[in-house]
Formats: C-alpha cells, structure tokens, sequence
C-alpha cells in the first residue's frame, strides 16, 4: 500500500512529472554504476616470466592480480636458487661441492623435494633417480651443437648415479652424499615444485583463479567466474618444433599436470634421434614405446617425478607406483595410441583423431 502512495505522489500534480523521470534515471545510473564496480572488482592478468630454463606463464583473476604474478614470480626464483645445481650458493650446489660424509645444512624446502625424491628412487629403483647429474651433465642438451657423450665417460659416470648415495637428516635439514662422485639434479622436480609454490601464494593472497604453467606443468587453482573446468591443453608429442599444437585437452578443477616426452629436449646425429629423458642404467635416453606420459595428482612436485618414472617404466609398470601416490596418468605411445587410467578417462577429449583411445586394463 505504501508503494502504491508514493508511486501516486510522484504521478500527482504535487510531485511533476519531470522530476519523477530525473530520479529515476539518477537511479537507474546509480545502479549501473554500482554493478560496474562489482564487476570490476575482479580483474584478470596474464604475464609471462623465465625461470628454471623455460617461460613461466600465469593468469590471475584477483583484486590485485599483478601485484600476485610479481610476488609468485619471486618465490619462484626463490626456490630455483636453492634446488638448482648449476647455481653458486644453491642448496644443490653446496650438498654438490661438499666433501664425501660431510653434512650440509640446507632449507625445509629443499629437504621437503628431495625427501619426495629419494622416496619415488627407491620405489622405482632408480627408475627416477635424483643423484643423475654425473650422466645428465654429459649430455649438454641445451647446447647450440649438442652431442653424444664418448661411451667409456658415459659407462664410469652411471657407475656414479645412485639416490643410495645420499643421506637426509630430516630433523637437522642436513644432507650428506656418502660418495665424493655422488652428484643431484633436481631438474625434474623443479618446475612441478614451481607449480606448488605459485598456487600456496595464490592461496595466501586470496586470488579468486589462476592458473600457471612452467615448461611442462601446469597448475590451477580457486574457481573461475562461469564455474566450469580448467582446460589443459596437452601437446602434440610428435611435434618437436611447435609447443601450442595439442592433440587432446583434460578438463580439471584443481591441482597439477605434468608431461614428460621426447620432444622436450632432443637432438638428431647420423640419423638417430636422442631425448632428455635418462635411463640411468645405461645412460643413454630411455627406449620403450612410449613417446609421451602426462601425470594428474594435486601435488606438482609429484607429478613432474611421477611424469619422468612413469616414462621410464613403461605403462604396466607405472600403475602400481600412480595407484601408490593416488595419481592418474596418460600414456602416449609411438604408434599413437593413448592409453588413460581410469580416473581420467572421462575428462580427458582427444582434439587430433588421428591418435587413437585404447584400453589400458
């Protein structure tokens, strides 16, 4: 009844017509105004960084997303001066140049990686293996003319690699190597570990999404505006020259990918095709079928160690070590057969027919 007066007083001749209309497009105005400071109370930001050798890619929609990318940015570059061996002062590089049997006191972060390290070694038996870099060292992928190592350094240089070589002192955060040639290469750990570390500062700075890739991981975090999935585009293994041609996308909510494959770092002489990924039983590259294995968990750290030992293993190998960890995994073979474990078989939409979804089971 009462809005039914005031609708009367502002239509009577005591209240004119033309100053109804002015309130009402004040308010109408007002309300505009209002709506557009709520949708842009939230803003989204993209940059793009290097760190640990490749780009760092993020998007954040927050109240402050650029402020955000700075300071994961820096966190990042944080952790790779503490895991990388090829950095002076690093954690790494300290246990590295440090007599045999001597302890080393390093960082919770660092002894937190390596202790996740050391487990997923002894688990595959060195089909992971982070005490690699006396056989990693010699194969100078990175290098403008690469090449292959002379086989006698690379026999005495597996008689080096070894995780059983290495000793942590949790409570203390010291590590000690038991032999003086006993070498660590974090490097395929280090860009999964980035992924965590950028979605704890997500987290702490109250970021509404984002979602950051480092070479070959990926992580998402919070809930984007329309509430559906994050969608990750997973490369074309067998196209080594173009990183955004994809053959299959995974649709996720939270956590962390990684892809481990041959066409990361490789390089061809007299006709042979050689890869990164290390067997460290004969210190050359890996040769199994398997071209590409791309791994799920909400742990980054995980999933770029469990990338790397799932490709060592082989599928049927894997499955007992992603159940271990309660990780999913796709494996990808060189006759272009995709093979996905059961929990993300319904996520996961091939874009590229000519790769075909097999049973793994």
């Amino acid at each position: 009844m009462r809005a039914l007066k005031l609708h009367r007083i502002f239509l009577s001749n005591k209240f004119p017509r033309t100053t109804f209309f002015l309130i009402s497009i004040i308010l109408i105005v007002s309300v505009l105004l209002f709506i557009n400071k709520i949708n842009n109370h939230e803003k989204s930001f993209t940059n793009t960084t290097t760190a640990m050798g490749t780009f760092v890619n993020q998007t954040i929609s927050a109240e402050s997303p650029e402020s955000i990318a700075i300071n994961v940015s820096k966190e990042i570059t944080d952790l790779e001066n503490l895991i990388s061996w090829r950095i002076k002062g690093s954690d790494i590089e300290k246990v590295n140049i440090a007599p045999a049997l001597e302890w080393v006191s390093v960082t919770e972060k660092t002894i937190n990686i390596l202790c996740a390290a050391l487990n997923t070694a002894k688990m595959t038996n060195g089909a992971f293996e982070p005490a690699i870099l006396p056989v990693s060292i010699l194969w100078d992928f990175s290098a403008d003319t690469p090449k292959v190592p002379n086989e006698n350094e690379l026999k005495k240089a597996v008689s080096n690699v070894g995780h059983s070589n290495l000793e942590i002192d949790k409570n203390s955060l010291k590590v000690r190597k038991l032999s003086p040639l006993s070498l660590v290469d974090l490097g395929a750990v280090g860009k999964g570990a980035a992924c965590d570390t950028a979605i704890k500062e997500y987290e702490k700075s109250n970021a509404k999404s984002a979602i950051i890739s480092v070479g070959g991981s990926i992580g998402v975090y919070g809930t984007k505006k329309d509430k559906s999935a994050f969608n990750i585009a997973i490369r074309d293994p067998l196209n080594t020259k173009n990183d955004a041609v994809s053959f299959a996308t995974l649709k996720i909510y939270k956590g962390c990918v990684s892809t481990s494959g041959s066409y990361e770092r490789n390089f061809n002489v007299d006709g042979k095709f050689y890869h990164h990924v290390l067997d460290t039983k004969t210190g050359y590259p890996t040769d199994n079928d398997l071209i590409s294995t791309t791994v799920y968990n909400e742990s980054g750290l995980l999933t770029d160690i469990l990338s790397t030992a799932c490709y060592v293993l082989g599928k049927e190998k894997s499955l007992p070590l992603l159940e271990y960890y309660n990780a999913e995994a796709i494996f990808v073979d060189k006759s272009k057969h995709v093979f996905v474990t059961k929990g993300l078989k319904d996520k996961l939409n091939i874009t590229n027919q000519s790769y075909i979804l097999c049973d793994l089971y």
